[in-house]
């Protein structure tokens, strides 16, 4: 879907690859097939096409093999309320770049690089900058407000009408 951002990623990928041509990107995920034929010709348009791996859908325990191997989780989505991908990213130790949306800085307030929405060369710069991980005590923090028995009896209470 466009407000993953995919398409302005393939931007900011072609502007890593040229400073960093080693690096690869790895795209999880599956869509509308004739938007992700989009993507691919847009990304062999920027010759970068040989530097990503379209995995389509991934389970979760394959996910998180992939985060486990991974050095960075970059959340490029242009809309967002909640940002489920990042913390399950930033669960697994992974740093993430992401972009400064306003829906998300309650959600996310450590672990994260966050760049001005919509500049390209500045979220191609923290990528290249290669950010540290989150620490161990962001890791158990964010695994606590992820949990599901955690959330559920949050939405109870605010069902309830109690805040506390």
């Amino acid at each position: 879907h466009p407000q993953k951002g995919v398409e302005g990623l393939l931007d900011i990928w072609a502007r890593v690859v040229r400073q960093d041509p080693a690096r690869r990107l790895t795209l999880i995920g599956n869509g509308v097939p004739a938007y992700e034929k989009l993507l691919r010709r847009k990304a062999a348009r920027l010759g970068i096409e040989h530097t990503i791996d379209w995995l389509g859908y991934v389970n979760n325990a394959a996910k998180y093999e992939i985060y486990c191997s991974a050095r960075l989780f970059v959340h490029a989505t242009v809309y967002d309320n909640n940002g489920m991908v990042a913390a399950e990213a930033l669960c697994s130790g992974l740093p993430v770049v992401m972009y400064d949306l306003p829906a998300l800085r309650g959600v996310y307030t450590t672990g994260c690089r966050k760049v001005p929405y919509g500049d390209k060369d500045a979220f191609a710069a923290a990528i290249l900058s290669d950010p540290p991980p989150p620490t161990d005590a962001e890791v158990a923090s964010l695994r606590a407000q992820w949990d599901w028995s955690g959330r559920v009896a949050r939405f109870r209470r605010f069902a309830e009408g109690k805040t506390a």
